[in-house]
């Protein structure tokens, strides 16, 4: 199976330029039509990570939301529908076509809550285990390439999660359309 050199793709030509223009912005001269938006930085540079993440997962016929559902049950067993959502960030039609289609793997299964007969539960099967950790060792390559980044940009890896979960939970007042 492929396995690439995730230090060099984030070291690529793309995230270079990226690098290049952020530098360059050092000088006050220097202009530039690239955003220096936080926020519109931010999407780009996740965009990014999602396309390598989904690299990874497409290599087993995986889709990002399908691997971030099976890896949201591996570490919630038993969990129900909401629950998986929550650990996932999958919702609604995409969860339920994600879940669908590892019962159909036999990777996960579904059984009535023993607590409460009207909500459905989701297990990880032996058979679903034994994938998640031969995707999971790609998905771990490509999180130490991306700790190595951080930490070679001067920050903690503790700390970019701390300001990663800060942004996340930003709330700002809309203005009503005017």
């Amino acid at each position: 199976m492929f396995q690439p050199d995730w230090h060099r793709v984030l070291r690529s030509p793309l995230m270079q330029t990226r690098e290049n223009q952020r530098d360059s912005r050092a000088d006050p001269d220097h202009i530039t039509n690239i955003s220096e938006s936080l926020v519109t930085t931010a999407v780009q540079e996740a965009k990014t990570l999602t396309a390598l993440l989904g690299t990874v997962v497409a290599q087993h016929n995986f889709t990002l939301d399908e691997w971030m559902v099976l890896d949201a049950i591996v570490g919630n067993d038993g969990a129900a529908m909401t629950e998986i959502a929550a650990a996932s960030g999958c919702q609604g039609a995409t969860l339920t076509r994600a879940v669908d289609k590892l019962v159909a793997a036999a990777l996960v299964y579904r059984e009535a809550s023993p607590v409460d007969r009207r909500k459905v539960v989701v297990f990880i099967s032996d058979r679903g285990r034994e994938v998640h950790a031969q995707v999971h060792s790609g998905v771990a390559a490509l999180e130490n390439a991306a700790r190595q980044a951080v930490m070679e940009a001067g920050l903690a890896p503790e700390k970019f999660l701390d300001l990663m979960h800060t942004l996340a939970h930003l709330e700002i007042a809309v203005p009503a359309g005017e």
